[in-house]
């Protein structure tokens, strides 16, 4: 386990890591910048990147529907998760915050992201890819078993300047985003 803590390098640390570890962040630490995580991992030693929630256990995996609600026309809105065990990262340029691919279409293998929030201060087309931007165009730089578990990605509520188009780009195979909440994703162009 290696220990991030508000302030520290999130991508230096993560860069050190080694496959098989376990990055886990403070609870309300909040991780600025562009970070790109592309470790190429196997299993059984995927490279964790979460918040204390899903490193200990306290945050627990919510039940969004039950088999009557999804047969139900009248679903109830599902709560934003509570964050008290949750990092963030957000960009406050207009570098997407998370990326699992980088510029020169080195893909992520084997990682695993988990109780962490997503956000920007600054319009995005996506907040969490599992592409470079799309240019991507053989099998090899696509990113391959990637998980995002109990995530919250969200834009800025009501803004009509900081907009979001989408939470989550995803080209890759094996990618998973599992017991997560997407809100205030919108474009008015």
């Amino acid at each position: 386990v290696i220990a991030v803590h508000n302030g520290d390098d999130l991508q230096a640390k993560y860069n050190a890591a080694t496959c098989g570890q376990d990055l886990v962040l403070d609870d309300g630490a909040t991780f600025t910048g562009n970070y790109v995580f592309n470790k190429q991992c196997a299993a059984p030693n995927w490279i964790l990147v979460e918040g204390t929630g899903c490193a200990n256990g306290t945050v627990p995996i919510p039940t969004y529907a039950t088999q009557a609600s999804a047969n139900s026309t009248s679903i109830p809105p599902w709560p934003a998760p509570t964050l008290t065990h949750y990092a963030t990262i957000t960009s406050n340029t207009s570098n997407i915050p998370l990326v699992t691919t980088d510029g020169s279409n080195v893909p992520g293998k084997y990682n695993y992201f988990g109780c962490l929030e997503v956000t920007a201060s600054v319009s995005q087309y996506f907040l969490v890819g599992v592409t470079n931007g799309l240019t991507e165009n053989v099998v090899s730089q696509f990113g391959d078993h990637l998980m995002f578990d109990r995530m919250y990605v969200h834009g800025i509520a009501a803004s009509s300047t900081v907009q979001m188009r989408q939470g989550f780009l995803l080209t890759g195979s094996n990618v998973s985003v599992v017991n997560s909440y997407v809100s205030q994703i919108y474009s008015g162009t």
